[in-house]
């Protein structure tokens, strides 16, 4: 009885897992049709408004370009995802001169198991955590490039003693080893890119908002009319725009962030 609700338990977190898999690589696709949605709508619009005429046309974007697109920056994002993630959670590298214990154990682990010595990195935070990070180039020239990234905090490390610590890290090693972590590093793909998308929507608004702030274009003897318009439709076309790309970048964001936790957790519980 028991092996057959183990059974079905692995059968049902498989199911799960590829599920979340599916709706990971199916985002970036729902992301960029989105955007084009907007663009033949709201952005035509714009259009019409701004040349005071009909537009006739829409957006188009060609699927096997845009497959295309996709693959190569899963490959650029296993390639130099590594350092893109390391980054994002303040992780640093870790000499064995400052944690030789913690080296020695990934260096037991990585053995025990016959996979290339992972390197290793700590971040300074009080939340006891640690993950397995995998990927290409650390960007240091290190020998070990591709063997991918054990990283503990601050916090766990002064939790665990020796034992635990072996434990803990043998289980990160343990998803080097299975590759799952190569999926979670591609997975964080579109987190990133709608960040920084995010991110370059907000400091247009906020510059837009500094500029018209400090008065600009007030005070001067104010020109002829199609200047005037000439301005207010630049302004309303940047605005619009940065508001949408923020916006569309902010949801798409939050819901690969909480299909990557949930991956996490499934892949957790396989492991």
């Amino acid at each position: 009885m028991s092996l057959h609700v183990d059974l079905d338990t692995d059968r049902e977190l498989h199911v799960r897992m590829l599920v979340a898999i599916g709706l990971l690589v199916v985002l970036p696709f729902a992301f960029v049709y989105t955007f084009l949605f907007l663009a033949n709508t709201v952005g035509i619009a714009l259009l019409e408004w701004a040349n005071e005429r009909p537009y006739h046309g829409e957006f188009y974007v060609d699927p096997v370009l845009l497959t295309l697109v996709v693959l190569g920056g899963l490959v650029v994002q296993y390639w130099y995802g590594l350092r893109a993630v390391l980054g994002s959670v303040g992780a640093r590298s870790a000499s064995a001169d400052d944690y030789p214990e913690l080296h020695a154990a990934v260096t037991r682990s990585s053995a025990q198991i016959d996979h290339p010595r992972a390197l290793v990195a700590v971040i300074d935070t009080d939340v006891p955590n640690a993950f397995a990070v995998a990927g290409g180039s650390t960007g240091r020239g290190d020998p070990n490039d591709g063997a991918g990234t054990v990283v503990v905090t601050t916090g766990l490390l002064e939790l665990l003693d020796d034992a635990e610590l072996e434990a803990t890290v043998a289980h990160e090693v343990a998803h080097l080893t299975n590759r799952d972590a190569n999926l979670m590093t591609v997975a964080w793909l579109l987190p990133t890119i709608t960040y920084y998308f995010a991110i370059a929507a907000f400091y247009v608004l906020y510059g837009l908002y500094r500029v018209l702030g400090s008065g600009f274009g007030a005070g001067g003897s104010g020109g002829d009319g199609d200047d005037a318009r000439g301005l207010l439709v630049a302004i309303v076309v940047i605005m619009v725009c940065a508001i949408v790309t923020l916006t569309v970048s902010a949801m798409f964001w939050a819901a690969s962030v909480l299909l990557y936790r949930v991956l996490s957790r499934h892949r957790e519980y396989a492991a």
